[in-house]
């Protein structure tokens, strides 16, 4: 007689799995429980959960002599830092600057309070963590 692995509070994750998809085929992800692990409906891919994060990173296989895109970005960023802040922002600055854009505002009044939200590519992180100081 098999029993069901026990579900784990670090799985509250699973209640998204049904709008996760493979980032390199678009297909649904299927969650193994017996390795951890969700897998492309081909199960040639897997991807790791760490610490309830499905992680959805796909290394490129490029052709030789091609640069992968990371890279590139990679290397920009660091010649050219941004948003190029010359100190780190307080609770107080961080909440005045995005209280006074438009956009940061109307999605802080309208968000119903508790929420989850899933912010991907977060770029400076500045909305995410404003929005999580609620």
């Amino acid at each position: 007689m098999t029993t069901a692995p026990v579900l784990q509070a670090s799985d509250a994750w699973l209640e998204v799995l049904p709008l996760l998809r493979c980032p390199v085929d678009g297909e649904a992800l299927d969650w193994d429980p017996a390795t951890r692990q969700l897998r492309s409906g081909t199960a040639d891919r897997r991807y790791p959960v760490r610490d309830g994060v499905p992680c959805l990173f796909a290394a490129n296989e490029w052709p030789e002599g091609k640069t992968d895109v990371t890279d590139i970005v990679k290397a920009f960023y660091e010649e050219t830092p941004f948003p190029n802040y010359d100190d780190l922002d307080s609770r107080d600055s961080l909440a005045a600057k995005a209280r006074h854009g438009v956009f940061a505002r109307l999605l802080d009044e309208q968000l119903p309070r508790p929420v989850t939200i899933l912010e991907a590519g977060s770029g400076t992180g500045q909305l995410t963590n404003f929005l999580g100081m609620g």
